[in-house]
């Protein structure tokens, strides 16, 4: 099949709420081009038994995972989408150690970007509060227009994009617990301020910071080293999420991002120094706010997560030592026990 060329602005073709183009490369669609992409791939669906599982929305609102499509022309859902999805499953059906070895980071970032930006996507057709029908939608307007850098980014499935002195995202590869139940084994959360996900798999747990640049990953290499060095449980890895996260929300980008060699095709992402960026890059840890989102995870109160010295972790037990928990640990075994 030829490529068709069209001009590099239509890269950004966009429309809020829309079923008439397609989520990724903006053509119009059409009955002839027209499909319907899954949020969560037919084959995730199928491993972890998912078509009767269901998701809970921003709004509360629980969704079948069946039911959760977004608009794609048939280009770009039967080769460009079709060709990272064969990278990632393959990956996935031979586990975490050839995962981890043998998928490139690219394809793991595309992929949880991808995940990430189409729920948002389809989160601009539900209301924000469903009784009500002059209710703003999930994702607003202005919301959605703050994507534009995520959909550049994607772009990068489909064209050619060059990522000239940095990698866009922190990527941690995790060895997990399974338990008998294929439902059991799959698990997804967002933060969408932060741009974080995460993504359980079996015996593969990814968490990805979207926007940092690879920060968190080389800051705190020392203490997620045993995170990565350690079986964990679905709560541990839960855990690194949300620490993850935090510090995300702590974050402050120090640099800025320029684009060259732009073609119709393809172009070139320089990463480059804010001016005038002062301060820290992440600012003061408030063991208060913290202990409030642990709670609001894992519930138990809040006072449990006050700790006198360190960061509360599900990861620990009371000596400082890595804690070996069972695949069912929950909540309601206090973190540092």
């Amino acid at each position: 099949m030829t490529p068709t060329r069209i001009s590099f602005e239509k890269w950004f073709e966009r429309q809020y709420a829309s079923m008439e183009l397609c989520f990724l490369c903006g053509k119009t669609l059409t009955k002839d081009n027209s499909t319907k992409e899954h949020i969560f791939p037919q084959w995730i669906l199928n491993k972890f038994d998912l078509w009767d599982k269901s998701i809970t929305l921003l709004n509360g609102i629980r969704y079948d995972y069946k039911r959760s499509i977004i608009p794609c022309c048939n280009v770009c859902n039967n080769e460009h989408l079709s060709k990272l999805e064969s990278i990632i499953k393959n990956g996935v059906e031979k586990g975490y150690q050839f995962f981890k070895e043998n998928v490139p980071l690219i394809a793991i970032y595309q992929w949880c970007q991808l995940i990430f930006y189409k729920w948002l996507y389809k989160e601009t057709f539900f209301k924000e509060n469903v009784k009500d029908p002059h209710s703003e939608k999930i994702v607003r307007k202005e919301n959605f227009e703050s994507m534009s850098l995520n959909h550049l980014l994607l772009r990068s499935i489909d064209k050619r994009i060059k990522f000239e002195n940095f990698f866009p995202g922190s990527i941690f590869i995790c060895h997990l617990k399974t338990g008998q139940n294929a439902s059991d084994n799959f698990d997804y959360l967002d933060a969408v301020p932060e741009q974080c996900i995460m993504l359980r798999l079996g015996e593969i747990g990814i968490v990805v910071m979207l926007a940092d640049s690879e920060i968190q990953k080389y800051v705190f290499a020392d203490q997620y080293r045993v995170y990565l060095s350690n079986i964990l449980a679905p709560i541990q890895l839960k855990n690194l999420f949300i620490q993850c996260m935090y510090r995300q929300h702590l974050f402050n980008d120090p640099y800025s991002f320029e684009l060259k060699d732009i073609t119709d095709d393809s172009l070139t992402i320089s990463q480059i120094p804010k001016e005038n960026f002062t301060g820290d890059v992440y600012t003061e840890w408030l063991h208060t706010d913290y202990a409030i989102l642990l709670n609001q995870v894992f519930g138990g109160g809040m006072h449990n997560y006050l700790v006198e010295k360190g960061i509360p972790s599900f990861l620990f037990d009371k000596d400082g030592n890595f804690k070996d928990r069972a695949f069912d640990s929950d909540g309601t075994i206090l973190p540092n026990e």
